[in-house]
């Protein structure tokens, strides 16, 4: 293992559009930001880890500035991604620590300071694995509301106990793909249902039949949902219909 390079602690409000042609690992210690790539953006705050594989264009950039370790080096082939990935620090703050010391260490690096170089690329490749696996499962999570939103037992919770995560650290990856909550995104299913039933069947359904074949067993629920996200409520927007053919 050779041509390591660690950067202490800094905190910037942006960083320009680079490349190196080694590995990058970036641990962010305090605030939040984006990262833009070649291939895509990754949203980041403190205890996120993102890996850049080599000769990878990247910037970033916050609001209120961020807080960051930056550790380079080619780790003889250890890594073999294509792409960046974002990871997050245990509960410990294991990869926070082996940084600390590797930072630490800098000034007369040794056998030491790459045993702790070693032992932060094992987290990542070990969190890497774990972290496919999570989006396996949101994925599935996913999948299974776009295909029974219309039932009215569908439940997520049963849903992520048995994808075998915890509750809310797989709430909380599910957003961080997809952008809303499975609650938001479940609701969005169903009102996009409802539009389709009211502008296909008109006078056929009653607006509370509609909401249950939409999976709705609360009427006054599924108005203020469907008024959130259509910007009128379901009467309002049969009437402003019901004229087209």
């Amino acid at each position: 293992m050779k041509d390591i390079l660690i950067i202490k602690p800094e905190h910037r409000l942006s960083i320009k559009r680079h490349s190196h042609d080694t590995y990058e690992i970036i641990y962010y210690t305090d605030g939040k930001g984006v990262m833009h790539t070649s291939s895509g953006s990754l949203s980041f705050a403190a205890g996120n880890i993102i890996v850049v594989p080599p000769y990878t264009e990247h910037e970033s950039s916050s609001q209120d500035g961020f807080g960051f370790y930056s550790l380079r080096g080619e780790f003889e082939g250890v890594l073999h991604f294509p792409e960046p990935i974002l990871l997050r620090d245990n509960e410990n703050n294991e990869a926070l620590t082996l940084l600390s010391m590797i930072n630490r260490n800098r000034i007369h690096p040794g056998d030491y300071q790459h045993s702790l170089v070693r032992a932060l690329l094992h987290f990542i490749l070990q969190n890497a694995r774990s972290e496919d696996s999570l989006t396996l499962a949101v994925r599935h999570v996913a999948t299974t509301l776009s295909e029974q939103f219309h039932s009215s037992d569908l439940s997520i919770v049963s849903l992520f106990r048995e994808s075998g995560y915890a509750e809310d650290y797989i709430r909380a990856h599910f957003k961080k793909i997809y952008g809303k909550t499975p609650t938001d995104f479940l609701n969005s299913l169903r009102i996009n249902h409802a539009i389709l039933l009211i502008d296909t069947y008109k006078h056929a359904f009653t607006l509370s039949e509609i909401a249950l074949h939409c999976g709705f067993t609360d009427y006054i629920y599924f108005s203020r949902k469907f008024k959130q996200q259509v910007g009128v409520s379901p009467t309002a927007y049969k009437k402003q219909h019901k004229h087209l053919p």
